[in-house]
């Protein structure tokens, strides 16, 4: 019995592990090498804010605002172990102890999809200062980290938008083209041989990312579209 090779397309670097591009098939381009000049990620603008100390991000409600302390890396990149030291500053620009942070990061591109981690935060040695740990960023690009600030019956809210390197600026920048397949249930292919065919019956994420727990859940059909029990199923990834 031949065996026909089934071909889905697997991208594996920055932005996707697994069948598409990383936030499945919206029949657009993904041009991750545009803006990559001059050290920016891929779609970065310039207009990102500084990752610098002293940068400062008022509230939107005006009460309270943040002043980045210091970046561990002084430059954040790829990883799941960037950090951020941050100060809370009231009205007045005097440092506030005692208030609640929260963070949530996500990317401005691809729908804005979240990081797959969710950061710490503890406080810091000084007055208002806040440690921001385990900040994860899964491909390049920009990056906004959207701040809550609470104290008392008082909130805020403010973003840092940062523009995060990959860790090959020449070569870790994948340029999907928008005919990659559709990481959706019910896509199938038919192998080479025309016996077999593999459909897709679920991905875990829903959009495969930069990550080693990425699941396919896939059934094998035979040339009369019926599935096929006791098949062995081989799979290479690669980009």
């Amino acid at each position: 019995m031949s065996y026909g090779r089934l071909g889905f397309a697997a991208l594996a670097m920055v932005l996707a592990a697994g069948l598409g591009c990383s936030d499945g098939d919206d029949g657009h381009k993904h041009d991750h090498d545009a803006g990559h000049d001059a050290g920016q990620g891929p779609q970065c603008t310039g207009n990102e804010d500084p990752q610098a100390a002293g940068t400062k991000k008022m509230g939107s409600a005006g009460k309270f605002s943040i002043e980045i302390v210091s970046l561990d890396p002084v430059a954040h990149e790829v990883s799941n172990q960037n950090k951020l030291t941050i100060r809370v500053l009231d009205a007045a620009d005097a440092p506030l102890d005692g208030a609640s942070v929260e963070v949530e990061v996500h990317t401005t591109l691809h729908g804005g999809h979240p990081a797959d981690t969710q950061p710490t935060i503890v406080p810091g040695v000084a007055p208002g200062e806040h440690v921001v740990s385990d900040i994860s960023y899964v491909h390049a690009g920009p990056w906004k980290l959207d701040f809550t600030i609470t104290m008392g019956s008082d909130s805020d809210t403010l973003s840092f938008v940062f523009c995060v390197a990959g860790p090959d600026p020449g070569h870790g920048m994948v340029a999907c083209k928008g005919d990659e397949d559709p990481h959706t249930p019910g896509t199938k292919k038919a192998g080479s041989a025309g016996e077999f065919s593999i459909q897709i019956v679920s991905a875990d994420p829903a959009a495969h990312g930069v990550s080693s727990k990425n699941q396919l859940t896939v059934k094998v059909l035979d040339s009369a579209d019926m599935p096929v029990v006791g098949a062995t199923v081989e799979v290479v990834v690669w980009t």
